[in-house]
């Protein structure tokens, strides 16, 4: 059997993961404009062609109109379910880097659907917003990251190098996956060499300038710029400057709202208590509800993000390299988002990749507990096991 045939299976039950995800997300989708302000306005730019606010988001602008020039639908109504389509692209590839850290299928698949359950992955998953895009983004480089350490093939490289230019023109914080990344390769002696690590660093760079300091001043100067063209014109009106296109692109027009330490010790109070919310709430089928966790499976819903902690624990013990690429880079974003306090509205969209590696870590928990299980002869009770998170999966659409 060839190695493709071998991997066949686990393509198969990560394609059941995006298709139970994308049937839940199409199913509670809204088909109207959303009111959040960012929704409305992220909406109303890819629409007319004009600005988004900062930092730009060239990525998901061109992907929308994109989007919008094949859909059938209204534009704020496409943008929803192209967010929907994100929100299950995740999750498959979720299931299939899952399926690679825990050697079981079924546990990939059943653990991936946690994450799209969670409270705010599900309510981001039916509007229009750019945070499923960049939490596919994030899933896609590290199961890239995974297969290259693997394969070694110079494609697998290439492809995630250029899946990361793209990432970093829909939201700049994709550049906190960039250390992590390099010290995995050198933890695990898959660097590059020099040829194919300059082509790879000539595609970030030449994609990621060319979305920001090409297609962004070129939407200021259209008709349709809207408000924040402003942001990128010269006190006489003339089109932006280096300077101006990057505190644009940075946001330092939110810079009383950016990182400080002051605000660590509250926003990492502020993460902490969001996860444990976000895990302990059933957000039920009715778009925009969500409720305590009731009934016998009340009390697994409130230790998954204990499970998740010892399931780092696991991690670190079994696969050093990984641990330390996924560790990093879930370090990186908590401090940064914990240093912007909660002074940021909607600051709770942001944390999306933060529950991305605790749902990792929650699958690399379940496998240990089968392998003690196993160990001690109780294969009934695997399957038992199993049984019990696809009726935690359940309770938490009721």
């Amino acid at each position: 059997m060839t190695a493709r045939e071998n991997d066949l299976p686990r393509w198969l039950f990560a394609l059941g993961a995006f298709l139970l995800s994308f049937t839940l997300f199409f199913a509670t989708y809204c088909r109207t404009p959303y009111g959040d302000f960012d929704s409305l306005e992220l909406s109303a730019a890819v629409a007319s062609g004009g600005l988004p606010h900062p930092g730009g988001y060239p990525t998901y602008h061109l992907l929308g109109r994109f989007v919008q020039f094949l859909s059938p639908y209204e534009p704020a109504q496409t943008l929803n379910l192209l967010s929907a389509f994100f929100g299950a692209a995740t999750i498959f590839v979720l299931a299939l880097l899952l399926g690679h850290l825990v050697k079981d299928r079924t546990l990939a698949l059943l653990c991936s659907l946690l994450l799209a359950t969670t409270l705010d992955f599900w309510r981001l998953s039916l509007v229009a917003e750019v945070y499923t895009l960049h939490c596919f983004f994030i899933a896609m480089a590290l199961y890239l990251l995974t297969q290259w350490v693997a394969s070694r093939r110079s494609e697998t490289l290439l492809f995630a190098a250029l899946l990361f230019a793209a990432a970093l023109g829909n939201h700049a914080t994709t550049i906190f996956l960039l250390p992590p990344a390099l010290i995995y390769l050198l933890l695990a002696r898959a660097f590059p060499n020099g040829g194919l690590f300059f082509l790879c660093a000539l595609l970030v760079l030449t994609i990621t300038l060319a979305a920001y300091f090409l297609y962004l001043p070129n939407l200021a100067a259209s008709e349709n710029a809207g408000p924040f063209a402003l942001l990128l014109q010269q006190a006489d009106g003339s089109r932006a400057d280096t300077q101006t296109l990057w505190n644009y692109i940075t946001g330092k027009v939110y810079r009383e709202q950016l990182w400080s330490a002051d605000k660590l010790s509250q926003g990492a109070i502020n993460i902490a208590a969001h996860a444990l919310v976000q895990f302990d709430i059933a957000p039920g089928l009715t778009y925009g509800e969500g409720k305590w966790s009731e009934g016998p499976l009340a009390i697994l819903h409130s230790l998954l993000l204990i499970f998740a902690l010892i399931g780092a624990y696991f991690h670190l013990r079994g696969e050093r390299d990984t641990f330390v690429l996924l560790f990093l880079f879930f370090t990186l974003t908590t401090v940064f988002y914990a240093g912007m306090g909660t002074t940021v509205q909607d600051m709770d969209s942001m944390y999306l990749p933060i529950y991305l590696c605790l749902t990792i870590w929650i699958g690399v928990f379940c496998k240990g507990v089968l392998l003690l299980l196993r160990d001690h002869g109780r294969r009934k009770s695997e399957l038992a096991c199993k049984a019990l998170l696809v009726l935690l999966l359940i309770s938490r659409l009721s």
